[in-house]
């Protein structure tokens, strides 16, 4: 955490077709928990609109802006009567629009409309089938299967759209195949995912 509150913004590049031919655009929002601040940016998505949708870790909220980087609006993801602390740390968009938020000091992950409205949520501390422990990055492929990085039982767990259980890659190690503390997923347009082991 910077505590000078240099560094929470959001940076906008092109690729570029060659390796080093990245281009700078510009950045978005700054230190602060005001409209379209931010304190521990964590993560990030994109709807087929091309709003952002941008965690923050400490505020338990997400904030969205516009292509240009303005804010939009922000939405709590702590719900009433929540006795536990938060921690919305990953963040992806299924192909209906329905936003999933894992909650990696919850052990849950949150499910909203677009708006910021409550659906449901899945998941509980554990170790069993369905049960996490640090939930970090999230991902949902074209089918609407959910796939959560499980930080601290090393594995990615996939789920139906409602959150059901349906199967564990990966397990502790240091073997090929094994996961070490996976931080992040992602499945491409042929099912293939690929999982980063921090």
């Amino acid at each position: 955490w910077n505590r000078t509150g240099v560094g929470q913004r959001i940076s906008k590049l092109t690729i570029g077709a060659e390796w080093g031919e990245e281009e700078f655009l510009g950045e978005f929002s700054r230190y602060g928990n005001g409209n379209g601040q931010l304190i521990w940016p964590a993560g990030i998505a994109s709807d087929s609109e091309g709003q952002l949708f941008v965690t923050d870790e400490w505020l338990n909220q997400v904030s969205v802006f516009d292509k240009a980087g303005e804010p939009i609006r922000s939405f709590d993801t702590v719900q009433p009567g929540d006795s536990e602390p938060n921690g919305a740390s990953g963040i992806a968009i299924s192909p209906d629009g329905t936003i999933y938020v894992s909650d990696s000091r919850s052990h849950k992950v949150r499910l909203f409309k677009n708006d910021g409205t409550f659906i449901s949520s899945f998941g509980s501390l554990g170790v069993t089938d369905g049960q996490m422990d640090s939930p970090w990055g999230i991902t949902v492929d074209k089918d609407g299967k959910v796939y959560v990085a499980d930080f601290k039982n090393h594995r990615v767990q996939k789920f139906s759209a409602d959150g059901q259980f349906e199967a564990q890659i990966g397990r502790p190690g240091n073997k090929r195949g094994d996961l070490n503390y996976p931080t992040d997923v992602a499945v491409d347009p042929e099912g293939d995912i690929y999982v980063c082991d921090w």
